[in-house]
């Protein structure tokens, strides 16, 4: 089975990241595969990369902004039976493409998402490590069937997108801009499209996703939450009318988990006199986050029409 892994690039900051990123690729222990990097026009990101990453690597220009679009070109120049998308500021272990591929063994399986590690610990709770882009406490532990993969460490059978489509470019990074959950979107609509296929989370397949400091900070955890409650109301309107009658069931569960369980643990540590600052902040964290998340929900709700996916 060949793989394609897609790393996709924007800016020269994340030059020494990605790297390292296609530094940890080269070296897998899995043999038949092909890297593409999709980077944004630069010239001088060009030639360095040009001068620094084996001639193995494709290099392809991505003309429209965003992650959305540069992933959709790494996907029509892809070869691979399977095409695996791994974010520029990450680093794969070395068995990383061999556990991820021996899922698809399973001819129902059409993608498989692995865990995603801080390469250190963030100061935010566990709970919101989704905010950094990584495998955050109330996802499955062990391998699991899931709704969707996260977007940092994801694959799909190359065969899903001639029938499922590409990913919406409405949604995903552009520069700066947080509309994201291109990822969750594009899995429920595999869901939809395929009822009889599945997406696996496997443990096993992991990679190391880089902390960047300005996301530790709470207004930008708030712009976070705020704009992801955008995305899931895009999200709702794009596939209310689908036999998935309740698209967003996986944030409503995980909504209950932090509302019954992770803010009233905390706040009974701090009462039994059990690092109280900590907790009491944590929690502080967790109500910010969940109350800016359904603060952009509602917007989006209000000013986002029904929708198609645009690919």
């Amino acid at each position: 089975m060949k793989v394609s892994v897609v790393v996709c690039t924007y800016t020269i900051e994340l030059f020494q990241d990605t790297l390292a990123c296609i530094g940890s690729l080269v070296n897998q222990d899995y043999v038949d595969k092909e890297m593409l990097l999709v980077m944004d026009r630069d010239e001088k990101l060009y030639q360095m990369f040009l001068d620094t990453i084996p001639d193995s690597v494709k290099i392809l220009i991505n003309e429209r902004p965003g992650l959305s679009e540069a992933r959709n070109l790494g996907i029509k120049n892809a070869e691979g039976d399977v095409i695996v998308f791994i974010d520029d500021d990450a680093v794969a272990e070395k068995s990383y493409l061999s556990n991820l591929t021996k899922n698809y063994e399973d001819e129902d399986v059409v993608g498989v998402g692995g865990k995603i590690l801080p390469k250190r610990r963030p100061s935010y709770p566990e709970e919101l490590y989704w905010i950094g882009g990584f495998t955050y406490k109330g996802f499955p532990e062990e391998r699991s069937e899931v709704r969707n993969v996260l977007g940092c460490n994801m694959s799909f059978r190359r065969e899903v997108f001639d029938k499922v489509g590409l990913f919406d470019t409405e949604l995903g990074r552009v520069g700066r801009k947080l509309v994201t959950a291109e990822e969750t979107e594009f899995s429920i609509r595999v869901l939809n499209t395929l009822p009889d296929s599945k997406i696996i989370y496997d443990p096993s397949a992991v990679v190391y996703h880089k902390v960047h400091e300005y996301r530790e900070n709470l207004r930008y955890m708030l712009r976070r939450g705020y704009h992801e409650g955008i995305s899931k109301a895009q999200i709702e309107r794009g596939h209310t009318k689908d036999s998935n009658d309740k698209p967003l069931a996986t944030e409503d569960k995980y909504l209950g988990y932090l509302i019954k369980n992770a803010i009233p643990e905390r706040l009974k540590r701090a009462s039994m006199g059990e690092r109280v600052a900590s907790n009491l902040k944590e929690v502080f964290m967790l109500i910010s986050v969940i109350g800016s998340v359904g603060i952009g929900f509602v917007v989006g709700k209000l000013t986002v029409n029904t929708r198609t996916p645009k690919t």
